[in-house]
């Protein structure tokens, strides 16, 4: 069984100097974080679908082994209560897929 550990965002400046190497930039974050940890919960699509080139650009950053944990868009778990939100979710799922 494999567990994955991390944290419930990857881009925290207060971490400069210490998880982040000093003088980090916050596009180097995520990377600097992989090194560390092996999951990360992806809080942001919670609000939002990201663009298909930020997936990119997170995929890019992290190695192979890394997980993204995201959470269902409001606009399906809360708004819709899960009921008849199909296309949302295979939207939603397609966006985010390697």
């Amino acid at each position: 069984m494999n567990y994955y550990l991390g944290c419930p965002l990857w881009s925290n400046p207060a971490w400069v100097g210490g998880l982040f190497k000093r003088g980090a930039r916050p596009q180097e974050f995520l990377t600097q974080y992989a090194e560390v940890f092996s999951t990360v919960e992806g809080n942001t699509t919670f609000y939002a679908l990201p663009r298909a080139e930020t997936v990119l650009r997170w995929r890019e950053a992290t190695p192979d082994h890394f997980r993204f944990c995201c959470k269902f868009p409001r606009t399906i778990s809360h708004d819709a209560s899960l009921r008849h939100v199909n296309r949302e979710t295979v939207d939603f799922l397609d966006r985010l897929s390697p």
